[in-house]
């Protein structure tokens, strides 16, 4: 379920149509299943030089003796400022990629909460292509589930990017929380 300010697109993408697959490729077998069980990816674009004041809320609700996948894609449009809250509660077992896309010039903010009930496992694939003198925070925070791994990856499609990857997680006995990050600094003078 999306909750959104008015300004922004919402709407789907089918595997090949973009920017779905521009950010990244899955890099394991849970992002593969997740890729292909999905046959429309849940798209929310911010357009071109809006500046949203509230952000944008993204909860994933998953219900006990469920196998779930998923592709959300964040396309942050030239310009644009925004903060994307994905808040994942519940139940199951889920596979997900998220798609970041963040513009020339565009601040983008990404938070993924992991408050799974303590049965859940969630394997998840984060991919952002951060564009020229743009930037982007990534913050993930998992509080719950059996088994939580999330991989972060960062890319510059040109020079002048910002990237700052923050992750917190507390673990109890029993739990398998894990957050990787890998940030390819291809273009020149990114951070």
């Amino acid at each position: 379920d999306v909750t959104a300010p008015a300004e922004v697109v919402q709407g789907s993408l089918a595997a090949s149509e973009a920017p779905r697959g521009t950010a990244g490729v899955p890099g394991d077998r849970a992002a593969v299943i997740a890729q292909t069980g999905t046959a429309k990816a849940q798209l929310i674009r911010v357009p071109d030089d809006v500046q949203l004041a509230e952000p944008v809320r993204v909860a994933v609700t998953g219900r006990a003796g469920s196998h779930g996948t998923g592709v959300l894609v964040v396309d942050a449009g030239r310009f644009s400022r925004a903060t994307v809250v994905i808040d994942h509660t519940g139940s199951g077992e889920h596979a997900a990629n998220v798609e970041v896309v963040v513009g020339d010039g565009a601040d983008l903010t990404v938070v993924s909460l992991q408050r799974w009930d303590d049965d859940a496992v969630h394997l998840g694939q984060h991919d952002v292509l951060v564009g020229r003198d743009a930037r982007v925070k990534h913050v993930a925070v998992s509080l719950g589930g059996k088994v939580v791994r999330l991989n972060a990856n960062v890319r510059y499609s040109a020079p002048g990017g910002e990237a700052t990857l923050l992750g917190v997680y507390f673990a109890d006995a029993g739990q398998h929380l894990e957050h990787r990050s890998f940030v390819d600094h291809e273009a020149p003078h990114c951070t």
